[in-house]
């Protein structure tokens, strides 16, 4: 009892000191001042430019912050003073300022410097905040501030207007300024005017019968979760705060002196995307909550970086920015109200919760408790010395029975019970084990259950403990009590599983495949009878008799869970060692320090649900409460906004906003630079990027705000940067693309090169044949030269041999550049050109008295750097134009560079050859145009189409699609080649294709090409394909000419002849007709004829005349009119003939 006494003293003790009104709480505030970047932490106003970025006005010039890096300006950048009261941006994107100097100055940034427009002329006071505010009027831009004493200046751009009491303003005194409805409405001291063009209306504040004269602030919003008006303009005056809807004014607080001062200093306002209301002035700032209307203190122990403002911001992300005197918060999330020991709590772990009355909570400590409710915190101390704190008096669980006792598991002082109605008081020890009490729970019959670390589970029964179990084994640690369905008792335990009790039995749950899932620290049988096992190896369920993953509805958790609880809407809530994930179904979503949590590691009885709907998670860095309605995903957010900075090229920089950029094939490595600007958390951006034509998959990264990608050593081809970004809760910007950038090919490697090659090699084999006998003859005599120097200067000439061998010319000069030695080729050169040939032992620039200082220049670098240097020039000497290479090396001696080495190579003839093969070039592509066929010409293997003549586009006929540049897979389709059975061409059928990728000659193949104007044209093709010297296919090249006219001639003549034969069939049909006639005529004659030999003369004509018929008969019958098949013919004749002569044919037989 004598640690009971103690306790008494210090619960009074602390009743009388501690016990206190709950200095606020903090949000997920981030905070900016002069150690960060800005120019001075004195901030007077502040804005969003277009790009995102935010501008902030100070004593000390202009700050601009993008999220990764901070530029200041100030006089020397063109402002015409350092003190800078107001900042803002117009529709343009320009930014412009006003400073407190005389004449009231507007700057505007001209991207590089700032530019000064004359101001109306007063100066402002350093402690009077000018309302800077850019307004626009049927298109014409406005700049609007109000001052302190001297009313209201607008300035159109050319004019400015004061308006005072003295022309119709109704105070001097300005504190605030709106547009609306076309017209400026004007707070002051005394009303509110309204001014449209030159007129001034003062009736307002009697119109809409406002509670006061005095409006110490103003502000326009434009939609709003309260009353869901389409436009707002909210009011604060000395003692209320209201808003004008449909002209209309409605009171929204009254009496709000007991919470707000509002005193001469300039109130500002903010309403947020919430509807809710900041305000405040230079000494205090204060939220207005839009459900509850309860107004809620913002200070340093918030998390802000100071108690006043001077003004405020939301941005397009709907962070609310807090400019001060001591520097800028932005609060950018109030979705976890936090509390620590700053909060008067006892310490900033908190263990475990629970409510022990509606709205009123218990904070489980390491060395005690906090009694809190929203209005006022008490923290008790449970020893009575602070030698005792640690683990051993950690407050592991609370539970709280029907009247209201409150039980604490407050580990080895074991089981304490605070008395309902008095928990400030006292409290007495239930029951003390030898081992901590690690748990403690109330069951649905209001029966006490108490955990022991070692022993297990135990039932209170008039205070005194009946061993439940479990049965078994003595080295079991029991870390937690669960109620389960159905009167069930849950047992978590270190390292063997879940324990079930349930109607006198217990059943043990264990995975046999993942030993760490057998450390268990929550359970929860939820409102749909899933079971949820929280486990060190992360998300688990009980399956048939042991416990597996859980993975049911795509749902993986594989982190330490420590905490599981259903909220009010049927969400489950997961406590782990990173923060707590929260499911509803379909979406899981995952909150951490980086969204407002007060700590990331949860502890495993410290999460509630209160009477109210509130939840409440305790951490190991203080306590939060979820308000959902801050939630990130109730609010329209907008994406990151995402930029090229700058694309590089060995240096060279490239403009982002072309098309399009071809570079050489040796300028092969890109630097891309780009942006992405997300105030959620400009520390945490994500983002995807690929180069299309080198990457298939898309790469991942993550960083500040501004990224940088190297490419080096690219192959030719054409790439594309394609980059996106993603913010801190997972919003994805729009897909940006760099231009595209084409690397082409070397010029030795492509076809038409090679094709020019070819025609000058017979050129060069011809001047080699010609010239091969004068160069052996000249290389004899040099090697028989050589040989008897050799012999006469052995020592001399090794080393002259090395140089003078060379075909460059080359000198050596020291650091005072003197020439010390040169070989024969310099000689040479020099005697050509008519300079000094004997340049040994005088200065280099008195040899070559033409050298610019540039060279001079190169050499400096060269002794310096002790690098090789490289260039190629141009020089006209003695009228002689010579273009060289030349290379300097460095000759170092103990690391210093002692000579330079200077090789100047003459590539005059080099330079002129490759002027000779551009000019056959031009002259091969001229070839090709001027021929009269079509002509097509694709690389290999991918058969792209490279080259195509006028007169092949013509033949072709206008098209928007693309006919060149495209692979074979486009050639049918985009060229319209079609089989004479009317097929669209397969891709790999056509001429082109099959001599390119199968190496095939395709001669006079006939296809047709179908115009976009409808008209069909018949082409007779050739293609072949194209080999170097290894006979590799390079490239193909189909000729194709137009035969639509001989076609037309072939039918036309097709149809002449078809004509003709019917009309000979005609007349071999009639003569046949007139013979049968003639043959009928004879038969009926010769019925009359008596005289024998006469009537066989007469059938005798007959018989003959059916023979002739007979032919005629078969010639009209006939497929083919200039043949007949005789032994039809013949066949045919002798039945006839059988039948006029009546022979029996079974005598003789055909």
């Amino acid at each position: 009892m004598a640690l009971q006494t103690r306790i008494v003293v210090w619960a009074s003790l602390i009743a009388l000191l501690s016990f206190c009104q709950i200095n606020g709480q903090s949000y997920l505030v981030h905070t900016y001042s002069e150690a960060n970047g800005l120019a001075n932490s004195m901030v007077y106003d502040l804005c969003q430019d277009h790009l995102g970025q935010m501008w902030f006005a100070t004593r000390a010039g202009i700050s601009v912050y993008d999220g990764s890096k901070w530029k200041s300006y100030s006089v020397g950048d063109g402002l015409s003073s350092s003190v800078q009261l107001g900042v803002a941006v117009d529709r343009d994107g320009t930014i412009w300022s006003v400073n407190n100097r005389q004449f009231a100055n507007i700057s505007y940034f001209t991207g590089e410097r700032w530019e000064t427009i004359r101001g109306p002329g007063f100066k402002l006071p350093n402690d009077e905040l000018a309302l800077f505010k850019i307004f626009y009027f049927n298109q014409q831009r406005y700049f609007v501030f109000g001052t302190g004493d001297n009313g209201l200046f607008v300035y159109d751009g050319e004019n400015w207007k004061n308006w005072r009491t003295e022309n119709g303003l109704l105070h001097d005194r300005v504190k605030g300024v709106i547009a609306f409805n076309n017209q400026l409405w004007v707070a002051t001291e005394n009303g509110i005017s309204v001014i449209e063009g030159d007129r001034i209306d003062n009736s307002l504040v009697d119109r809409l019968n406002l509670p006061g004269r005095n409006i110490c602030g103003i502000e326009l919003k434009k939609s709003s979760k309260i009353t869901n008006q389409n436009n707002e303009v909210w009011l604060v005056g000395k003692d209320w705060i209201g808003a004008i809807v449909n002209d209309k004014f409605t009171p929204w607080l009254t009496d709000i002196t007991k919470w707000i001062t509002i005193g001469k200093n300039h109130v500002r306002m903010l309403v947020d995307d919430f509807g809710g209301l900041y305000i405040g002035n230079l000494n205090e700032l204060y939220y207005c909550h839009p459900q509850s209307k309860h107004i809620e203190l913002l200070n340093q122990n918030s998390g802000l970086i100071s108690d006043g403002v001077t003004d405020f911001f939301l941005d397009r992300e709907k962070n609310v920015w807090v400019s001060s005197l001591k520097g800028v918060s932005k609060i950018v999330s109030m979705q976890f109200k936090k509390y620590r020991k700053r909060h008067n709590l006892l310490e900033n772990e908190v263990a475990s919760i629970a409510e022990y009355q509606p709205g009123k909570m218990i904070f489980g400590h390491k060395n005690g408790v906090t009694f809190f409710d929203d209005r006022s915190s008490f923290p008790l101390p449970l020893t009575d010395s602070f030698s005792q704190i640690g683990a051993d008096t950690r407050v592991l669980d609370i539970a709280v029975d029907r009247k209201g006792d409150i039980f604490l598991a407050a580990s080895k002082l074991g089981l304490l019970k605070f008395k309902s109605g008095k928990p400030f008081e006292s409290y007495e020890k239930i029951l003390q084990f030898d081992n901590p009490t690690t748990s403690v729970l109330i069951d649905n019959a209001d029966k006490l259950w108490v955990l022991n670390d070692r022993r297990g589970l135990y039932r209170l029964d008039d205070n005194k403990p009946v061993f439940v179990g479990p049965p078994g084994d003595e080295k079991r640690y029991y870390r937690k009590l669960f109620q389960g369905p159905n009167n069930a008792l849950a047992v978590a335990t270190l390292e063997t599983g879940l324990f079930i009790y349930q109607d006198g039995k217990w059943s043990q749950f264990a995975s046999q495949s993942n030993f760490s899932a057998n450390d268990v620290c929550a359970y929860l049988v939820d409102s749909q009878d899933r079971i949820w096992v929280g486990t060190k190896a992360g998300l688990y369920t009980i399956s048939h008799d042991s416990l597996a993953e859980y993975s049911a509805d795509k749902l993986q958790i594989r982190r330490p869970v420590y905490l599981i609880f259903e909220d009010n809407q049927y969400r489950i809530w997961f406590g782990t060692n990173f923060g707590v994930y929260c499911w509803d179904g379909i979406e899981l979503r995952h909150y951490s320090v980086n969204e407002g949590l007060s700590g990331n590691e949860i502890n495993r009885s410290a999460g509630i649900v209160d009477y109210f709907g509130n939840i409440w998670i305790g951490t190991d860095q203080g306590v939060s409460c979820y308000q959902e309605e801050f939630d990130f995903i109730q609010k329209q957010i907008a994406a990151p906004l995402i930029q090229f900075c700058d694309l590089s090229v060995y240096d060279k920089s490239y403009s982002t906003e072309k098309k399009e950029i071809r570079l050489g094939h040796n300028k092969n490595n890109l630097d891309f630079q780009f942006k992405a600007i997300s105030f959620i958390n400009e520390k945490q951006l994500s983002y995807h990027y690929k180069l299309e034509g080198y990457e298939k998959d898309w790469s991942s990264a993550t960083g500040p705000t501004e990224m940088q990608l190297r490419y080096t050593n690219l192959k030719p081809g054409t790439y594309q940067l394609l980059v996106r970004a993603k913010n801190d809760v997972g919003l994805w910007s729009r897909e940006i693309q760099s231009p595209l950038i084409y690397i082409q090919k070397p010029l030795w490697t492509r076809w038409w090169f090679l094709v020019v090659a070819f025609l000058i090699l017979g050129l060069v084999i011809y001047s080699l044949g010609r010239n091969i006998s004068q160069r052996r003859y000249s290389a004899l005599l040099e090697r028989q030269v050589q040989k008897r120097t050799l012999q006469l200067k052995e020592s001399e000439a090794q080393y002259r041999t090395t140089i003078d061998s060379m075909p460059d010319a080359i000198h050596v000069i020291d650091e005072g550049f003197t020439v010390l030695v040169f070989n024969k080729k310099f000689y040479q050169w020099n005697q050509k050109l008519g300079l000094d040939p004997n340049a040994v032992g005088k200065h280099l620039f008195d040899v070559f008295p033409f050298l610019s200082d540039k060279v001079r220049q190169e050499y400096l670098d060269v002794f310096r750097s002790a690098k090789n240097h490289k260039i190629i020039n141009t020089l006209a000497i003695n009228k002689q134009h010579i273009t060289t290479e030349t290379f300097k090396i460095p000759v170092l001696d103990a690391n210093k560079v002692v000579r330079v080495v200077t090789v100047v190579k003459d590539i005059t003839e080099q330079v002129k050859a490759q002027q000779e093969l551009a000019k056959l070039q031009a002259l091969l592509l001229a070839s090709i145009e001027q021929t009269p066929a079509g002509i097509i010409i694709a690389d290999a293997p991918d058969a792209t189409i490279r080259i195509a003549n006028s007169n092949a586009l013509t033949l072709r006929g206008k098209s928007e699609k693309s006919l060149t540049e495209i692979p074979y897979q486009a050639h049918a389709e985009n060229w319209q080649f079609y089989h004479l059975n009317g097929k669209l061409y397969d891709s790999e059928k056509l001429p082109l294709s099959r001599a390119i990728r199968k190496g095939e000659v395709v001669n006079n193949e006939t296809v047709i090409i179908k115009r976009d104007d409808g008209e069909n044209r018949f082409m007779l093709t050739n293609a072949a394909p194209v080999k170097d010297d290894n006979g590799k296919i390079i490239a193909g090249v189909v000729v194709f000419s137009d035969i639509t006219d001989l076609k037309d001639a072939e039918e036309k003549l097709k149809a002449s002849l078809k004509d003709k034969e019917i009309l000979i069939k005609e007349v071999h049909h009639r003569v046949k007709n007139n013979l049968q006639v003639i043959s009928s005529l004879l038969h009926l004659q010769s019925g009359y004829i008596q005289d024998g030999k006469l009537l066989e003369m007469f059938q005798d004509s007959q018989y003959r005349i059916r023979s002739m018929a007979l032919v005629h008969e078969k010639l009209y019958r006939s497929k083919n009119l200039t043949k007949v098949n005789f032994g039809e013919y013949i066949q045919s004749l002798a039945h006839n003939l059988f039948r006029a002569y009546q022979i029996n044919t079974n005598r003789i037989k055909l």
